[in-house]
């Protein structure tokens, strides 16, 4: 390859270098004490110099990550200050200044961060420029240097236009009645249509200017080279002609496309794949063979920046202690957009788009993405268009490893839970932790408990528990039990669990403390079993934000007695506990915290929630306690999000309904407590202005807790009037014929059936009538005839059925409507 005229040179005066130091610095600016390693800016530090030395202030513009901050910290700054004399003043960097400085409302916001940063920490801080910068000059003889860094945020704060203008004049003065200050303005070149409408008020209207323009290929050469070379490695020409040609691609063009050669070089990814390269080599203590491995084939810019967001990744995982997941999934989701181009998400005061702000801020420190503000949002993007191939490499290795990892330990535990006659997918979910077991009949012996002792902790455990056996009186007798200090046991749950052929999961939850010990104990006689204690993800009584999880398994800790309604995508069901209602096609569950030990963990579906790139959000929502109301009485509830009133029905002597109707669009259903549990589920019915009646009495309930449950969508809420009727309609209890009438007045009207023989129930379909029939057996209800013009229901002998007749027309007069009850007792019965 061809030699590069200027290697060795970054400035006109010699500086001596360190040995043995990484020389790049990676994806940060140059420091000050980084300019030994500072190479490829020679014709830019000189140009700017001499800018400096024959203005008061010069603006250096440039698209982001081109280097503005490092050529002024490590060439420019260091330069003058040995050269030409300066006193070179704190980088003044405005972003973070006046966020610090926003809470002083006597002062300006900016002036006062400049003051704070380069006035002498020695004296006290001036709240004016001029002298702020004075604490710093030595004597009268020296100019001195002000660097106005990320110059951009200014315009970031809308509300600061005011204080804005006052800063521009603040410093157009310093410097136009101070020869000795002169000013360096570094500005992202995107912003420079923001910079037009004020430059009358900048200094000299800020007509110096320098455009700062990427790397070209000679003066990348330049600086790897010679940063190699003053660190004490240096680098074969072939192996430079390698690593250029890679840099000089295009890496954000999609694979398979053709490779282009660039004009410039990406800064960013040289300092990445360089820093990355100097270890390397410098681990291989001089082995001229292992740099002759660097070949077009084996180096790539892509593998580079894909190595550098594993370790990022990790760094931020290992300080903020976030999800590695639910971190990849973030940056893959939020961060680069649907096109593959670079997105940003605003920043809150605790997350970002459900990534909380320790996660955020350790991302930041590692330097995967950058915090700043616009039009006063706090923003987090990536750092560079550069670290969208990097993600989306790093991210696809990295689930093809774990894709790998999970084939692997899906086959090894397949084998075993076949000699076991079990089944745990739990246990393939890396989210959740195995902390006691698992243990088999083979661990303990035929004829002996199993006993699982296990610490506990702030969340609460979930013991699996899986036995088979052949069927018989004596079930499996199951308990969790907290370890007395005197080795005395305290049962905390009890279960028994039917044994049968096929074996079927159970799951316990329990809350623990971490100071105690635990024992999970199961007596399962001639039985094969399984037993495994485990920690789940869990969303703590006090956390009412959403939360990001990944694991088909989640608990949710809730107060005794209070109620939530619960999202979370992919809800299959809900274990532990017997929710008040769940709509898996809606992902929600309404569930009220049950009394300690227990709580309940939300199923999700493994297919959505097993994805590493689909992680599931968790959000909770207080909802009110139900408002009672009873017979003849009606109440107002808001649905939002959810609305519940508990009616009093009396005894089934009578069929009983709720009446409801709302000011806008709702959905309604009845609901029943946890010991109505043979309750089949009902489905919500839309209501709103027009009302509709909802049977409440089930007849195959012995103690009925029926709920009426609202699920509201407009904000802030419809409002709902529900009331409580009885009917009081002579039974149907003969043969024969009958009209049943819906009065004009009434919006519906119910009629017991009680037979004393078996029979068929017939009647005419009619357009303005919705019917069904409830019976003490679910399986009972009205069908229509094959002619599908009349609707049938067999209702067998001394069984109390409900006939309901709801209107559909409000405006309709009175309904009649003729009913047959068959007798089939004669004929042998249906």
């Amino acid at each position: 390859m061809a030699r590069y005229s200027k290697v060795g040179s970054s400035a006109p005066s010699p500086v001596t270098t360190p040995r043995g130091i990484n020389p790049f610095p990676g994806p940060r600016a140059y420091r000050r004490d980084d300019q030994p390693y500072f190479f490829g800016r020679v014709d830019e530090i000189e140009e700017l110099t001499s800018l400096v030395l024959s203005s008061s202030a010069t603006l250096l513009y440039a698209p982001s990550g081109a280097g503005k901050s490092s050529l002024l910290q490590a060439g420019v700054a260091p330069h003058l200050e040995r050269r030409f004399d300066f006193v070179i003043l704190p980088t003044v960097r405005l972003g973070a200044g006046t966020r610090m400085s926003s809470t002083d409302h006597a002062s300006n916001p900016f002036v006062r961060a400049v003051c704070e940063t380069i006035g002498n920490p020695d004296v006290a801080i001036p709240a004016d420029i001029t002298e702020a910068a004075a604490t710093r000059r030595p004597d009268s003889s020296r100019r001195v240097l002000l660097i106005l860094d990320q110059f951009e945020e200014v315009f970031n704060d809308p509300a600061l236009w005011r204080q804005r203008e006052e800063f521009f004049t603040a410093l157009t003065n310093a410097l136009e009645k101070n020869t000795w200050l002169r000013a360096i303005i570094a500005l992202r070149s995107d912003y420079l249509a923001d910079l037009v409408p004020h430059e009358r008020n900048l200094p000299a209207k800020l007509v110096v200017r320098y455009q700062l323009e990427s790397l070209t290929e000679e003066q990348a050469a330049n600086a790897i080279a010679s940063a190699f070379a003053a660190s004490g490695l240096s680098l074969a020409d072939d192996s430079l002609r390698v690593v250029l040609d890679a840099l000089l691609e295009d890496i954000t063009r999609p694979p398979g496309q053709q490779r282009v050669p660039g004009q410039h070089v990406n800064t960013i990814q040289l300092q990445i794949v360089c820093r990355r390269l100097w270890e390397e080599l410098r681990d291989a203590h001089g082995d001229r063979q292992r740099e002759s491995l660097l070949t077009p084939t084996t180096f790539s810019v892509r593998g580079s920046m894909s190595q550098f967001v594993d370790e990022a990744i990790s760094e931020a995982v290992h300080r903020s202690h976030g999800d590695e997941a639910a971190i990849r999934w973030w940056l893959s989701n939020t961060l680069i957009t649907p096109s593959g181009r670079r997105g940003f998400v605003v920043v809150d005061e605790q997350e970002a788009a459900g990534l909380p702000n320790s996660v955020i801020d350790a991302l930041e420190v590692v330097r995967l993405i950058q915090l700043e503000q616009r039009h006063g949002l706090r923003l987090a993007e990536l750092t560079h268009d550069s670290m969208i191939a990097g993600v989306e490499v790093s991210n696809e290795a990295w689930r093809r490893s774990r894709d790998r990892k999970r084939r692997r330990s899906s086959g090894m535990f397949l084998a075993a839970l076949i000699g076991l006659l079990a089944v745990f997918p739990f246990l393939q979910i890396e989210r959740e932790a195995i902390i006691a077991g698992p243990i088999t009949q083979e661990d303990v012996g035929r004829g002996r408990d199993a006993r699982l002792e296990f610490s506990g902790n702030r969340r609460g455990v979930v013991v699996d528990v899986l036995v088979s056996g052949q069927p018989g009186p004596v079930p499996a007798k199951f308990s969790v039990m907290e370890v007395g200090a005197d080795g005395r046991d305290l049962p905390l749950v009890t279960a028994e669990i039917p044994l049968s052929p096929k074996a079927y999961p159970t799951t316990v939850p329990v809350r623990t403390s971490p100071d105690r010990t635990y024992a999970a104990v199961l007596a399962a006689s001639n039985a094969r079993y399984r037993l495994a204690v485990s920690s789940l993800p869990t969303v703590q009584v006090d956390e009412d934000r959403s939360r990001l999880v990944l694991s088909p398994r989640v608990t949710v800790l809730l107060e005794h007695g209070r109620r939530e309604l619960i999202s979370a995508q992919g809800l299959n069901d809900v274990a532990g506990v017997m929710p008040i209602a769940v709509e898996t096609t809606e992902d929600w569950a309404l569930i009220e915290g049950p009394p300690s030990p227990k709580f309940p963990i939300l199923l999700l579906d493994p297919e959505s929630s097993d994805n590493p790139f689909q992680p599931t959000i968790i959000s909770r929502k207080a909802v009110a306690p139900p408002v009672q109301v009873g017979p003849g009485q009606s109440i107002k509830i808001v649905a939002h999000p959810m609305g519940l009133a508990s009616p009093t029905i009396g005894s089934n002597q009578q069929p009983a309904g709720a009446e409801v109707h709302c000011s806008d669009s709702t959905k309604v259903k009845v609901v029943y407590g946890a010991a109505d549990t043979g309750v089949p589920p009902t489905s919500f019915v839309g209501v709103g202005r027009d009302s509709v009646v909802l049977p409440m009495n089930v007849l195959n309930i012995q103690a009925s807790h029926p709920q009426i449950l609202l699920h509201g969508s407009a904000t802030p809420g419809a409002s709902c009037a529900v009331s409580v009727r009885s009917f009081s309609e002579p039974a149907v209890t003969e043969i024969g014929r009958r009209v049943l009438v819906v009065p004009e007045s009434a919006s519906a009207n119910a009629f017991r059936i009680a037979l004393p023989q078996d029979a068929v129930l017939v009647m005419n379909q009619n357009p303005g009538v919705n019917a069904s029939l409830e019976c003490a057996s679910p399986e009972y209800k009205l069908a229509l005839s094959s002619r599908q013009d009349k609707l049938l229901a067999p209702i067998p002998a001394t069984m109390p059925c409900d006939l309901w007749l709801v209107r559909k027309d409000s405006s309709a007069g009175t309904l009649s409507l003729p009913i047959w009850v068959v007798d089939t007792s004669a004929a042998g019965g249906w």
